[in-house]
């Protein structure tokens, strides 16, 4: 991508299989919401074109059941 002013941008996403430890705290500055949504659920959610190949690239491993 090429802004108005000639700089050149390119982006790389990564995603990554978590498990959260603690409860979430968006930090207010480069987080500011977070949400765990169900992958089917994904498709109805506000989002850029290429989030769907990020999605469809994931494996499925189905849900997991909290740690006890």
């Amino acid at each position: 991508m090429t802004s108005p002013n000639g700089d050149q941008v390119g982006y790389v996403t990564v995603a990554d299989e978590c498990e959260l430890l603690s409860d979430p705290a968006p930090d207010m500055d480069e987080i500011v919401e977070l949400g765990w949504f169900p992958r089917g659920a994904i498709a109805s959610l506000p989002r850029r074109d290429w989030i769907d190949r990020v999605i469809s690239d994931a494996p499925h491993r189905g849900v997991r059941e909290p740690a006890r």
